[in-house]
């Protein structure tokens, strides 16, 4: 849904390559080329991220695939949801600007005339969080795999931040391990 740029080696067709088809050809676009690799814009890419109004929401996995690859949607205007909301959106208009992108965060300054879902396709991983404005809120799973959260009208700071439960086991862990043997060692040497 969101990948603009694709590279490939040198004289490769990349329509053939990634989707067995020479029928997205049409939509690819050779921006730069080397030695060894060319690189297409895909015209047809939806956008990273952005703010939406038009939401379907608790729809199940298998119903998301068939949509995305019917492409019975637009997708561009368009969010699917798996979470029930039990709430609706009001079109409105509004921006979304990235802030800052690290290794495993990134911040984003919106602005919406209407409560909205900000929507970013990265993949939705259960160790990604959220605050908006400083308040952690709940990640909703976005166009089958990817991340959503909902806005209020205004000016808003999302940022979203990586830190797995497996991370955070594995560090109290090391630190017991760590201090258990620093207390072996110690009691030793004081029996000694």
């Amino acid at each position: 849904l969101g990948v603009s740029l694709i590279v490939v080696g040198k004289g490769t067709n990349p329509a053939i390559t990634y989707w067995n088809s020479s029928a997205h050809e049409k939509d690819l676009t050779k921006i730069y080329e080397d030695e060894g690799n060319d690189v297409y814009r895909n015209r047809t890419a939806y956008p990273r991220f952005g703010l939406y109004y038009d939401v379907r929401d608790g729809i199940a996995d298998d119903q998301a695939l068939t949509a995305i690859e019917s492409q019975a949607l637009d997708f561009r205007k368009t969010l699917i949801i798996r979470e029930q909301l039990g709430t609706s959106f009001e079109t409105g208009t509004g921006s979304a600007e990235l802030l800052s992108s690290g290794l495993n965060s990134l911040a984003f300054r919106i602005e919406t005339s209407k409560p909205a879902l900000f929507y970013l396709s990265d993949s939705y991983d259960p160790g990604w969080h959220a605050t908006i404005n400083g308040k952690k809120v709940p990640i909703l799973h976005a166009n089958y795999n990817f991340r959503a959260v909902a806005v209020p009208a205004g000016a808003s700071t999302v940022s979203f931040w990586y830190l797995p439960t497996s991370f955070v086991i594995g560090g109290v862990i090391s630190v017991l391990s760590l201090t258990g043997l620093f207390g072996f060692g110690l009691y030793r040497r004081l029996k000694r």
